[in-house]
């Protein structure tokens, strides 16, 4: 299991053995890309997938045709050791790390993978409870609960899956990107997600 203890370090982009986030915190407010994306060459829904600000999952099952599963990979919960810009919190915060697949139901096919950094302490108890339910999927715990949100986009770029702990994706292309989401004007959790380039053509 990787190690979380130095999860909330920004000052040291080589700081995490959870290398899930590995590009999600550089020293400034801009974030590291592993390469630069030209939205030029992305299909349409490519690019919808970069930019949209409301449920992915249901954008992937309306371009699928098939219901969309979360599997959860992973969800344990730890402490942040320093301050935290992004999700304004301060050391010694309780924190939740997850990542998911969002798969198709009838065919398998992987859509996406996520890796979420989430602030329980800003949820209710309900929601929690629902958070760490297998297969709920963040956006919809939200719309389920009336949750008035927002996505604030930080990035997007391409990455490769060398990070990701699956073996059906080691090798895939992936264009990615990395948003808060924000709750009564503070961020309760920091998103990055990455949409197999092959699945979207």
């Amino acid at each position: 299991m990787p190690t979380l203890s130095v999860i909330c370090n920004e000052s040291n982009p080589n700081y995490i053995d959870f290398n899930e986030f590995s590009d999600l915190f550089p020293s400034d407010t801009k974030l590291l890309s592993s390469q630069e994306i030209d939205m030029h060459s992305l299909t349409p829904f490519q690019r919808v997938l970069l930019t949209i600000d409301g449920t992915v999952t249901k954008a992937i099952e309306a371009y699928s045709l098939e219901p969309i599963n979360i599997v959860v990979l992973q969800q344990e919960k730890n402490l942040c050791l320093d301050d935290h810009s992004w999700l304004e919190i301060s050391d010694e915060t309780n924190v939740t790390v997850r990542s998911v697949l969002l798969q198709g139901s009838e065919t398998q096919t992987i859509y996406a993978y996520a890796s979420s950094l989430l602030v329980p302490n800003r949820f209710s108890k309900e929601i929690n409870e629902m958070l760490n339910e297998e297969g709920s999927g963040i956006g919809k715990v939200l719309l389920s609960n009336d949750i008035e949100s927002r996505r604030k986009i930080l990035s997007y770029n391409l990455c490769d899956g060398s990070n990701i702990k699956h073996p059906d994706l080691i090798k895939e292309q992936f264009f990615c990107r990395t948003y808060q989401i924000i709750m009564d004007k503070k961020p309760i959790m920091l998103i990055h997600e990455k949409f197999p380039i092959n699945q979207y053509i």
